[in-house]
């Protein structure tokens, strides 16, 4: 009769796990005891009705304990099964076990993917809002500009419609000539000579209008601008221009329906 081969693959010990579980036992059972002595303590010291309380807890507390053992003890008995049946050395067990394993650690990984897919969508996301806050501030920084250049425009208007103007009135029959300028849109202007019954002379731009004023001015010749709503928007560069080329000049305004030059004899004294 032949001997059977002898398995040459080394079983791997649990002695070790057995210790461990068999020193929370111990521990548990050395704590048991103390609270025992603790509840005969408290009951020798206390009056009646605390101890009975103490009692009381150290009973829950004995109980929870004990069904911590009880559920050790039954994990240690389910490992000593195991360990008795051999089933630790099934190969066919252990390479379910580590196919199962692959399979979670694949759904792990596809999940840490699927986690790192959500932070860069995230990611991507929080810089566009980032880039629409960086606009809406830009944008309410202009509109806040504009809002300041319109507030400062209502008060140039109040100011003008108050009175509270600069208006040239130096002008009498002894001094230099005095030219009236009537302003009656951005592209249409027309001048003509106080006291002189001629027709006005008209201009099609600013550019030619100032290329006048400037030849009059060196002739001696003083300005009156009478500014209809239309032209307001010329006013304050026309008159940057001529106060850099130091001409004397003042102005008023004048309602957009009505006409200081008349087409025919200009600025002549009725």
């Amino acid at each position: 009769m032949s001997r059977r081969k002898r398995n040459n693959n080394t079983r791997f010990s649990l002695f070790v796990f057995q210790d461990i579980i068999t020193c929370v036992m111990g521990i548990m059972l050395l704590l048991t005891l103390i609270m025992c002595l603790q509840i005969t303590s408290s009951v020798a010291t206390a009056d009646a009705s605390t101890a009975a309380e103490t009692v009381q807890q150290m009973k829950q507390q004995a109980a929870a304990l004990s069904a911590e053992i009880a559920a050790l003890q039954q994990s240690v008995d389910e490992q000593m099964s195991l360990l008795n049946s051999g089933a630790i050395d099934d190969q066919e067990l252990l390479k379910n076990r580590s196919v199962t394993l692959e399979s979670d650690n694949l759904l792990a990984t596809k999940d840490v993917q699927r986690l790192w897919q959500q932070k860069s969508s995230s990611q991507t996301t929080l810089s566009q809002l980032q880039a629409m806050e960086s606009q809406r501030r830009q944008q309410q920084k202009q509109t806040a500009a504009l809002e300041q250049l319109n507030r400062e425009l209502d008060a140039r208007v109040k100011q003008l419609q108050s009175g509270e103007r600069v208006v040239y009135n130096g002008h009498n029959s002894t001094s230099a000539v005095c030219w009236l300028v009537e302003l009656t849109d951005s592209n249409t202007f027309q001048a003509a000579e106080l006291g002189k019954s001629n027709p006005p002379q008209r201009f099609s731009s600013m550019t030619q209008l100032s290329a006048w004023v400037a030849g009059r001015h060196r002739s001696g010749a003083v300005f009156m601008f009478l500014v209809k709503p239309q032209a307001a928007d010329v006013l304050e560069p026309l008159t940057d221009r001529l106060r850099s080329q130091n001409v004397t000049f003042g102005f008023d305004l004048l309602a957009q329906d009505s006409k200081a030059i008349d087409p025919a004899t200009g600025a002549a004294v009725q």
